[in-house]
Formats: structure tokens, C-alpha cells, sequence
């Protein structure tokens, strides 16, 4: 286990989070930026398998998480919009 690769996650589980508690227009961005960056960690990391500047410890396993995660993280984001136009707002009583 990598304490520095499990720091990165916990940072971006805080971000999420936070993105999350400030509505919708920050949820969407959050998930579109981290869900790209995670495609793009997943797509660099299948030439890091065994290189010296894996320096997370990165390997096929987190490869394929990071491909299928990312990829569904910004499909979301890019699709929050288009999911939430048919819907009416609500009103607190």
C-alpha cells in the first residue's frame, strides 16, 4: 500500500464531498474535472505499470478502476444538466 496514493483518494473523496454540498452547478463541474483526470490517470498509468516515475504505485488493477470510474464520474457530470431539465424544481414548504 502506497500512503501517498491513499492521501491523493482521500483528497479527492474530501473535494467530491465538498462540491457536492455546494450544489449542483459544483457537483457537475467536480465530477466532470475528477472524472477526466481519472481517465487520463488510467490512460498514463498503462505505461507506468513498471516505470520509475510510478511513484504512486499505480498498477493494472488501478489502471482498469480509473478507466471505468472516471469515465462513469464524467459522464455524469457532463450529463447533470440534461437530467435535471425535465424535472421541476422543489419548493420547501
Amino acid at each position: 500500500m502506497n500512503g501517498l496514493h491513499n492521501l491523493v483518494h482521500f483528497t479527492i473523496d474530501v473535494m467530491m464531498i465538498t462540491a457536492a454540498a455546494r450544489g449542483v452547478g459544483a457537483a457537475k463541474q467536480a465530477n466532470t474535472a475528477i472524472g477526466l483526470l481519472y481517465v487520463a490517470l488510467g490512460a498514463f498509468g498503462l505505461f507506468l505499470a513498471d516505470a520509475a516515475a510510478n511513484f504512486l504505485a499505480i498498477n493494472a488493477a488501478d489502471n482498469a478502476l480509473h478507466l471505468g470510474l472516471g469515465g462513469a464520474i464524467a459522464v455524469i457530470g457532463l450529463r447533470t444538466d440534461r437530467a435535471l431539465a425535465g424535472r421541476a424544481p422543489r419548493v420547501s414548504p
